[in-house]
């Protein structure tokens, strides 16, 4: 990200996440999929938090939707988070790039591959942007 945009005088407990819309402190739970949760890290445990982005683990959770989604097994595994790629956004700081991979470094037991990067800011924008300032 370019510096000349991130103020000199902010600080690592200024810099906020998402989860879906809301704006957090150190989240200890992220939906990915906002409409029915069906992909959320959660129990996350952060290590470092900052304007230099985050780290941390948790359990990535997935509905596999079998039969059904309202019926479906959830499956989880303990994963490293990362945040990254501070933005800024109506006046805050927010670390909108999240990675994972599993603890294991292999595939996730149930077949998804290891490892997942998503935009966490992407909902939240897109629910707010007919916000006012």
């Amino acid at each position: 990200f370019p510096s000349h945009d991130i103020p000199a005088d902010l600080i690592d407990s200024d810099v906020l996440s998402w989860d879906c819309e809301i704006p957090e402190y150190k989240p200890e739970t992220i939906l990915l999929t906002c409409a029915d949760g069906g992909w959320m890290v959660h129990k996350i445990r952060w290590n470092t938090w900052g304007i230099n982005g985050a780290t941390g683990t948790g359990y990535f959770s997935e509905n596999l939707c079998e039969p059904s989604c309202a019926d479906g097994k959830r499956v989880e595994e303990k994963v490293n988070v990362k945040l990254s790629q501070l933005t800024p956004y109506k006046g805050k700081f927010y670390l909108r790039t999240l990675d994972i991979n599993t603890v294991s470094g292999k595939d996730f037991w149930w077949g998804r591959a290891d490892g997942l990067e998503w935009d966490v800011m992407d909902f939240g924008e897109s629910m707010n942007m007919h916000d006012t300032e």
